[in-house]
């Protein structure tokens, strides 16, 4: 299928030449009588969106040099401005998606000095109502048609207060995406497209490096989830490097803190190569400021990242950095009464909540138990028949929690999540409590395995058994 015409490996660049040029060859077996494109080559119906994608692919290859005959570009162009002016029906597409398609039809256009400047302003009036990726595309069409200024502060301006920000990384989530199967959709991709157009037009803009951030986090396997996302993801940092990075690199890099030398590297050549350097707190006089400067001599660009890791002593307040911790521990008996003091013996039920308002990557949550308890271990047939039902709530948590693993210590309950989206869940767990006393309970902590910064806690406190 067209789709699949675009899919190929790159071994050299003789052979990338060849293997496109004989793709390209095929395209108009795809075109139909309407100047759109088909899927296969023995249906009649054109895709709005597809065909879109089509010609901007056939400009793309264009401008890097490939022959593209004249009437198959034509009558593609002729079947984008019928796209805008709504000569083109097709019911499976809702709103959004059709102004996704209106978008990519006007960038096609920009790219190709044929810029339809009225329809960029239609779509522009209408920017309330469509999502980022159409916002993106319709920024980059007024860009590269040099179109109205006011027009690109006021899209970028837009784009920038969807953004989600972590420390480390940044990205851009559609709000309501439910049917744009049409068009492909990914959040992945959507963040690529604005990275592109953010580079494009805002060079200076500080998100840019934890777009990229983010964006490469999300490879695996050395690839992407879809042909879609590595095409636009790997578009969007080719467009990056050529920006920021034309210069090999040949730098000295030094860190000073205080004023006192605290690191110094020399980066030549192009490498993933990274160097760093640890200082323990206990090396810090409390209360005393230390300003950290960052130098650089010689061309090419440094990247750095600061963290500071610490875990407070004595006891600890609630805290909420990007994610919410709730913890309670209810008696079975009567199941909502929440306690401060457990009878010996006693089996009661410890519930977490986790909350976080955007999507989170390789989340763990640590729950330290009181010396005074001990977990019980529903799977074991010694731990009472009927507990492994008074411990799960209505709803089997593995058949819908992200918390897909989860692992239970004599001191500690940890569970992990690959991928959270934003929403609440609830995590539960029996414990017994075996010796008197009274016990400190350390706070439950949930944080991001590798983005550390991101965390949320609840307070120490004291619990009794008697």
């Amino acid at each position: 299928d067209l789709v699949d015409a675009f899919k190929f490996e790159v071994l050299n660049d003789k052979d990338y030449r060849i293997v496109v040029t004989k793709m390209l060859d095929e395209v108009p077996a795809f075109q139909r009588s309407d100047g759109g494109f088909a899927y296969w080559k023995n249906t009649e119906e054109t895709w709005p969106y597809l065909s879109a994608f089509t010609m901007y692919t056939l400009v793309q290859a264009e401008r890097q040099g490939y022959a593209i005959d004249n009437n198959v570009k034509e009558r593609g162009f002729s079947y984008l401005r019928d796209v805008l002016n709504g000569k083109v029906r097709f019911g499976m597409y809702s709103e959004a998606a059709w102004s996704c398609t209106r978008a990519l039809c006007l960038y096609t256009l920009a790219i190709s000095g044929k810029p339809e400047f009225g329809y960029m302003e239609k779509l522009y009036n209408e920017r309330a109502g469509i999502g980022l990726f159409a916002k993106a595309y319709l920024l980059k069409a007024l860009n590269a048609a040099k179109g109205n200024r006011t027009m690109i502060e006021e899209l970028v301006r837009d784009l920038m207060n969807n953004a989600k920000v972590a420390p480390t990384s940044a990205h851009f989530e559609e709000r309501d995406a439910a049917d744009w199967y049409w068009i492909w959709h990914s959040n992945a991709r959507t963040t690529a497209l604005i990275l592109q157009a953010l580079v494009e037009t805002q060079p200076e803009n500080s998100l840019i490096p934890k777009v990229v951030r983010w964006l490469i986090d999300r490879q695996k396997n050395g690839c992407w989830r879809t042909t879609q996302e590595n095409w636009y993801i790997v578009d969007a940092l080719a467009t990056y490097f050529k920006a920021y990075e034309k210069d090999e690199p040949n730098f000295t890099a030094e860190v000073r803190v205080a004023g006192g030398e605290f690191m110094k590297e020399l980066f030549k050549g192009r490498s993933l190569a990274q160097s760093f350097k640890q200082m323990p707190l206990s090396d810090l006089q409390r209360g005393a400021e230390y300003p950290m400067d960052f130098l650089k001599q010689g061309p090419g660009r440094l990247y750095y990242t600061v963290r500071m890791n610490y875990y407070p002593t004595g006891q600890t307040k609630a805290k909420e950095e990007g994610i919410s911790v709730v913890k309670t521990v209810d008696r079975l008996v009567p199941a909502s009464d929440s306690v401060a003091s457990i009878s010996a013996g006693a089996v009661s039920k410890v519930t977490l909540t986790i909350s976080t308002n955007q999507a989170r990557n390789f989340i763990v949550v640590d729950d330290p138990v009181p010396a005074g308890l001990e977990i019980i271990n529903t799977s074991f047939q010694t731990s009472g028949a009927n507990l492994p039902e008074q411990e799960q709530n209505q709803s089997e948590w593995w058949t819908w929690n992200p918390f897909r693993h989860r692992e239970m210590y004599d001191d500690r309950a940890l569970f992990f999540a690959d991928y959270l989206p934003a929403g609440s869940y609830t995590l539960t767990y029996l414990v017994r409590a075996t010796s008197y006393g009274t016990f400190e309970a350390p706070a439950t902590r949930a944080e991001g395995m590798y983005e550390p910064e991101i965390f949320g806690q609840t307070s120490s406190r004291l619990i009794r058994v008697q």
